[in-house]
């Protein structure tokens, strides 16, 4: 996800952080104080039990990622 040089650019930028989510792994040798990893496990779980309540997965995200 981060490769090459990005680590040092994150570290040298003026960003105060950078939210990933955990469905690709980040190695501790990459995990720097500006980047905040979230979860991903409850949407996910929440997803797959709309579907098989055969409920509507859009519902997860209140509509909002409908046009």
């Amino acid at each position: 996800m981060f490769s090459g040089p990005a680590i040092d650019r994150l570290k040298n930028s003026t960003l105060d952080r950078v939210v990933v989510t955990n469905t690709l792994p980040l190695p501790p040798e990459k995990r720097i104080d500006k980047i905040e990893v979230l979860s991903a496990a409850g949407i996910t779980a929440d997803a797959i039990d709309a579907v098989f309540q055969d409920s509507s997965v859009s519902q997860i995200f209140d509509g909002k990622n409908l046009s």
